[in-house]
């Protein structure tokens, strides 16, 4: 509604990852509101067909306010792709790290989105969970690398999917993404493998429940030290966990499973919501390192 005084209602984009503040109108109560969380980053198609980053959920709804409130809303980014330093982004809930962060690694997997939330002082009203990063794989041998990618946080939280390599001799190895968060509780680590005879395999972490995580909400899981080819979890309202990782000496060196999406929140007060949609920010899976890079979040306020 627009403000008693005759002065029309503004709202905003904010589409920088980051904090900010909305100072609501005199007059106004209600307001529209988009709130998009980052995007996984994606993987290399090197060698098969390795799977594209999560997106983050896109949530649609109406929002009581009171006239004069500051809102704070937190933005988050997107994870980075691979062949970086795998980092995740930053938000209502950190996406997790795939690779070593001191940047002398730049490895096969990628970094986990970031939620972005609205928030009344310290409470969250509503949170868009953020896309689990794509796991990979490197070979000393010609392979084939099948993956779905990592798992999507919108509609509905995603688990990270498996990653399967085919060598030339004929033997394939499986290792499990991570888990989605579901609700408050993070998701669960990926399982070290489920078919090949491993050289040694390793699961991957579970992501952070509610309140454990950057802002007060869950930080998506970062992959082991060591396993640099673990997709990461996405943040949110809880983190997703990161994949499984195996290594086969001989005719296959490493692989990742991808990484879990973080979970959302629409239940705070006064929200109304709309829909849960995928915000398709994903990073993509490539022949190149363009678009490999998970898109950042965004959140729109918009005057009924």
């Amino acid at each position: 509604m627009a403000a008693a005084s005759g002065t029309p209602c503004v709202g905003g984009a904010f589409d920088s990852p980051g904090t900010h503040f909305y100072k609501v109108p005199a007059g106004v109560t209600s307001l529209k509101f988009e709130v998009a969380g980052g995007g996984g980053g994606g993987d290399f198609i090197n060698y098969g067909t390795n799977g594209p980053g999560g997106a983050g959920a896109l949530i649609v709804g109406v929002l009581s306010v009171v006239p004069g409130e500051t809102l704070t809303l937190i933005v988050g980014g997107g994870g980075q792709g691979v062949y970086k330093q795998g980092l995740g982004g930053k938000g209502f809930g950190n996406g997790g790290n795939a690779t070593n962060v001191g940047g002398v690694w730049y490895g096969p997997a990628s970094g986990g989105g970031a939620g972005s939330a609205i928030l009344r002082a310290t409470t969250p009203l509503v949170v868009a969970g953020g896309g689990g990063g794509a796991g990979g794989g490197e070979g000393t041998v010609a392979y084939f690398i099948s993956s779905t990618g990592a798992g999507a946080a919108g509609p509905t939280p995603g688990d990270g999917a498996p990653t399967a390599v085919t060598t030339n001799a004929g033997n394939t190895f499986t290792v499990n993404g991570g888990g989605a968060a579901s609700g408050a509780n993070g998701g669960a680590a990926g399982l070290a493998s489920t078919t090949g005879a491993f050289s040694a395999t390793s699961p991957g972490a579970a992501g952070g429940g509610f309140g454990t995580g950057a802002n007060g909400g869950g930080n998506g899981a970062s992959s082991k030290p060591g396993t640099n080819y673990e997709g990461a979890g996405g943040g949110g309202y809880a983190g997703g966990g990161s994949g499984g990782a195996a290594v086969r000496y001989g005719d296959y060196q490493n692989t990742g499973g991808n990484g879990g999406a973080g979970s959302s929140f629409t239940g705070g007060s006064g929200v109304a919501v709309s829909s849960v949609l995928s915000a398709g920010n994903g990073g993509h899976s490539t022949t190149t390192f363009t678009d490999v890079d998970g898109g950042p979040g965004y959140i729109r306020i918009a005057c009924p």
